[in-house]
């Protein structure tokens, strides 16, 4: 079988295609230096309840595994659980809750942290902890105690 000039054109207009799409999907990734950077991107952009930039720190096939969940897997739905999370209060969600380290360890490429979570709206500080597993400076998985709806109590109005 012979290449034709349209063959060659052809195939070469798939691979940039097939290229620029791979690259826009990772483009939206920013790679940390180190887990620990990894992880104070994460509590920074939590803080601030940044989606945009929690979810640089999230490649497609991560997965987070709250307590009595069968797990929050891929970026869209890790981009959902975040939203929801970071809406207004009078939206059901927890904008404005200063998630701050108590105390950190690392293991290999993951990090294990144990936070406070304050907020005016809470009736008092919730405590919790994370697992944070890095890989090529990103978060490929996270195990966390927190469930806003036990954790979070919030004051009477």
């Amino acid at each position: 079988m012979r290449s034709t000039p349209f063959g060659l054109a052809f195939v070469g207009a798939l691979y940039s295609c097939a290229l620029a799409q791979a690259q826009s999907a990772s483009a939206d990734l920013k790679p940390q230096q180190s887990p620990q950077a990894v992880v104070d991107e994460h509590m920074d952009a939590l803080n601030a309840c940044d989606v945009d930039r929690i979810m640089a720190q999230y490649p497609e096939d991560a997965q987070i595994s709250p307590p009595d969940s069968g797990g929050i897997r891929g970026k869209s739905a890790i981009r959902e659980a975040f939203t929801d999370l970071c809406k207004d209060r009078k939206d059901g969600g927890f904008k404005g809750t200063h998630f701050g380290v108590m105390s950190s360890k690392r293991v290999g490429d993951s990090i294990v942290i144990d936070w406070v979570a304050t907020a005016p709206f809470l009736a008092a500080p919730a405590m919790g902890a994370d697992a944070f597993i890095t890989k090529d400076g990103l978060i490929q998985a996270m195990v966390t105690t927190l469930d806003p709806a036990v954790y979070f109590k919030v004051k009477k109005q």
